[in-house]
């Protein structure tokens, strides 16, 4: 890509992990996590978090499979695990992206 140079491996952990993009405007960390729903989910929200504190204020393009639901994100149905994941997501700011002063998620394909 002309704007791009070689990403960077950041790392590698259980359920996570990142790559570095430096762009024009500056670095852009890709970070993707998984989660089962046979793993406990909190292990997967602490090597989140521990992504976004070594990234400080960088800019960050964060996704997700966390095998959770919630209506607001088109399912039909809930669960614990959704109830979990958004908690976590309302937690702190930058771990969901910011409109209008409210949090957002992506939402399931419809």
């Amino acid at each position: 890509m002309p704007c791009c140079n070689k990403p960077i491996f950041l790392q590698a952990i259980e359920h996570t992990s990142a790559i570095k993009i430096q762009k024009d405007q500056g670095p852009l960390t890709v970070i993707s996590a998984h989660s089962s729903l046979y793993n406990n989910i909190h292990d997967t929200f602490q090597e989140l978090d521990a992504n976004l504190r070594n990234i400080g204020d960088e800019k960050a393009l964060k996704g997700a499979d966390l095998n959770a639901h919630r209506r607001v994100w088109g399912y039909r149905n809930e669960d614990q695990r959704g109830m979990q994941v958004e908690d976590f997501l309302l937690g702190h700011p930058s771990r969901a992206r910011r409109h209008s002063n409210k949090h957002e998620v992506m939402r399931k394909p419809s």
